[in-house]
């Protein structure tokens, strides 16, 4: 391997392990999620995002919530006793109810023993009404009784992220390691062709563009 391959192999490294720590730092922020739009934590009970229909900020002290939809701000309680929940935006009653373990997670029933199944409709090419984009009463009692934040990536692309980053690795550190590995036992000597070093040079490729791939699926879905 010439000087220049070896300069070459170092910079491709580097670029993929720089490329894998940036969506590392990124994956891992915590926040909430708000429909399709991911909220960052700012500080403790604070967060902010966007997404392509509106700028929104969530504030939350103990049972009391601030809910703003670019530059309208609505507030909510959620007060529980028990198993019994009410929630209310101002003095207006959203809900009134009880809350029902479901597996790992939960359901509200109001009063009148329905469940509230949260359901969001995007038409294609139609944007919501500024009132359409705060949150359900689902989201209210998450927020305000749950309080677990999430991550912001995407565990499947971080695999594919990571195997695509290490096969590159090994290919660049160790060029022939690949070939010994599939006809090395069956081949006395031999080394690769030039038609195998093309279609090593390709697969590079392809790995790169995987793990650019991988990055930008995670964070153009929302």
């Amino acid at each position: 391997m010439t000087k220049k391959q070896v300069l070459r192999n170092i910079l491709i490294v580097t670029c993929a392990v720089v490329l894998v720590a940036v969506y590392l730092v990124a994956f891992f922020k915590p926040g909430v999620w708000h429909r399709n739009a991911f909220l960052y934590r700012e500080a403790d009970g604070v967060y902010s995002g966007t997404d392509e229909f509106a700028e929104y900020r969530l504030q939350v002290q103990g049972d009391e919530l601030s809910f703003t939809v670019n530059d309208i701000t609505r507030r909510y309680t959620v007060k529980t006793v028990g198993d019994a929940v009410t929630i209310r935006e101002e003095e207006t009653v959203l809900f009134s109810g009880k809350v029902l373990p479901f597996g790992d997670t939960y359901m509200l029933e109001n009063e009148n023993g329905e469940l509230e199944i949260p359901i969001t409709i995007i038409a294609g090419g139609v944007s919501p009404e500024e009132s359409e984009l705060f949150p359900n009463v689902n989201q209210l009692y998450e927020w305000a009784v749950v309080r677990e934040d999430s991550v912001r990536g995407d565990f499947g692309a971080l695999a594919v992220l990571l195997i695509s980053a290490l096969f590159l690795a090994l290919d660049l550190i160790f060029p022939n390691l690949f070939f010994y590995l599939s006809h090395g036992l069956a081949v006395d000597g031999g080394e690769p062709s030039a038609f195998y070093r093309f279609g090593q040079t390709v697969s590079r490729i392809l790995l790169g563009l995987l793990m650019v791939w991988s990055v930008f699926e995670t964070f153009n879905r929302y």
